[in-house]
């Protein structure tokens, strides 16, 4: 056995194993730098979806099988099977009979479309640094109509079905992306490059009408039909000038736009590097940008007609539009442009907040740009004192160390008992915070064909300081010493500046 096991540990000495299992191989640098790109990706979804859905009110047969009529004709198999039905569904239907003659009927016959897409991918480049990207985009149409027959005298010999007040109307939601512009503050070049972009979509409209004689109002700039408040004009101009697109080439139809990235980041990592991580527990950066282009509802406009699409207002010459849609909203945020927290070893706290957003809201009815612009800055510090007694509110204080005494000729000097008095007795824990926000705001309204610059409609300028002191007596009794500060300065002279301040001791007791 003993020459067994001798042959087995040099066998083992030869192989270089020693008895033991070899290591797992570590990958290579140019393995990891070849690796990690697949490795970035941590998350991802899509979704997709539609819905449809439908109310004929005036359905004679009665389903009997799979939803079907006792011949297999009536509603049908691609309306069983959940396809949308158009007008010539509802034609065939009254055609073979399946629709009813009575002139009783006056609920409408509705159909729904809803479109919903949702995506993002989490992206992690290196680690503890993380970017989230997401686009989005909603749509909804609800068309509704009468559908009955008309021959009202004598149905039985003839009928006359029609298709009566048909509109749709909805909503249109998706994320956009308009930066190029947020940080100009040249507001009234803004709005001047957006009037100008009109004759451009002008042009491109009446050539895809095919008639690009001259507006007869509005003068040869505008092309027959599109003229200078033409709605389907008017909005990609605006779009094209406050996203810093090209107006010749940007989408004529606002509800083909199509869904743009939005991002957040956010780092962690910078309290691990090197000798930092003996000053910092963490340190927190992130930056953000959302934006979403909201068409809140739109209808069918009263005096449009499928059946002659290029009939002219008689008022101003333009084509009445098909849709009528009284305003689109950008609305922009940066949340935030940049932000900084970090928590330090020594109990400090600091925070940095920066933030900025813009909302754009352009009426269709009276053609006023309600522009909104905000500004923040919040700084934020803290610090905790470990063990602080303060013995006219705890009651606790030091007790004195027993005096020594002198020894007399002939003894042995003997040490005072540390146990006996000079410790300080245990404190509790002192917070200070100070918070200081900053906040500017303003709305100005341009108007379509003023010469006059835009003035601001409200608005104001916001300061705010917050310091505050919290100590706990004991477990129950807590103290707080606080100062809020804050002085409002409104932009018009519709108001005037107001300054609150507010101070105070808050005693808190809980009760077990």
């Amino acid at each position: 056995n003993s020459q067994d096991k001798n042959s087995k540990e040099q066998e083992d000495k030869a192989k270089g194993t020693k008895g033991s299992k070899p290591k797992d191989r570590q990958p290579s640098m140019a393995e990891r730098v070849a690796i990690r790109p697949l490795m970035m990706v941590r998350k991802a979804r899509f979704t997709y979806s539609e819905n449809y859905g439908s109310v004929i009110p005036g359905f004679l047969p009665e389903t009997r099988l799979l939803g079907q009529n006792d011949g297999f004709t009536a509603p049908g198999w691609a309306y069983i099977a959940g396809f949308q039905p158009d007008n010539q569904f509802l034609d065939d239907l009254a055609a073979n009979g399946h629709y009813t003659h009575r002139t009783e009927l006056n609920q409408e016959a509705t159909r729904t479309y809803t479109q919903n897409l949702d995506a993002g991918v989490t992206i992690e480049p290196f680690s503890d640094f993380r970017i989230e990207l997401t686009a989005q985009r909603q749509f909804s149409r609800n068309n509704s109509q009468l559908f009955k027959d008309q021959n009202f005298i004598n149905h039985l010999d003839s009928v006359n079905f029609e298709h009566r007040a048909e509109r749709d109307m909805g909503s249109f939601t998706t994320s956009f992306f308009a930066l190029n512009t947020l940080f100009n503050g040249d507001i009234n070049g803004l709005f001047q490059r957006y009037q100008s972009y009109r004759t451009i979509i002008s042009e491109r409209l009446g050539v895809v009408a095919g008639n690009t004689n001259p507006h007869e109002q509005d003068g040869g700039e505008y092309k027959f039909g599109y003229g200078k408040i033409q709605q389907q004009v008017l909005i990609p101009a605006f779009i094209a000038a406050y996203a810093d697109a090209d107006p010749n080439s940007t989408q004529l139809d606002v509800f083909k736009t199509r869904p743009a990235v939005n991002w957040k980041l956010n780092y962690n990592g910078l309290s691990k590097i090197g000798n930092l991580k003996k000053v910092f527990q963490s340190v927190q950066i992130s930056h953000g940008y959302k934006n979403t282009l909201q068409v809140n509802s739109y209808n069918t406009d009263i005096f449009f007609d499928p059946n002659a699409q290029y009939t002219t207002d008689p008022l101003n010459g333009n084509y009445i539009a098909r849709y009528e849609i009284p305003q689109i909203v950008i609305n922009e945020q940066m949340q935030p442009l940049l932000g900084v927290d970090v928590k330090l070893k020594n109990y400090m706290t600091l925070k940095v907040d920066m933030k900025k957003s813009r909302t754009l809201a352009m009426s269709f009815i009276d053609y006023q740009l309600a522009e909104s612009r905000s500004t923040g800055y919040t700084f934020g510090f803290g610090y905790r004192l470990k063990n602080v007694n303060i013995p006219f509110l705890t009651g606790k204080k030091t007790k004195k160390a027993p005096k020594t005494k002198k020894p007399k000729p002939g003894e042995t000097p003997t040490k005072p008992d540390d146990k006996a008095g000079g410790k300080k007795p245990a404190g509790n824990d002192m917070n200070f915070k100070f918070d200081f926000d900053y906040r500017d705001d303003i709305t100005v309204n341009h108007r379509l064909d003023q010469t006059d610059e835009a003035v601001p409609t409200r608005g104001t300028r916001t300061i705010t300081i917050s310091p505050a002191v919290d100590y706990a007596l004991n477990r129950r009794l807590k103290l707080r010493v606080f100062c809020d500060y804050r002085k409002t300065t409104p932009k018009t002279s519709a108001s005037f500046p107001i300054t609150n301040v507010n101070a105070g001791v808050t005693v808190q007791f809980t009760l077990n």
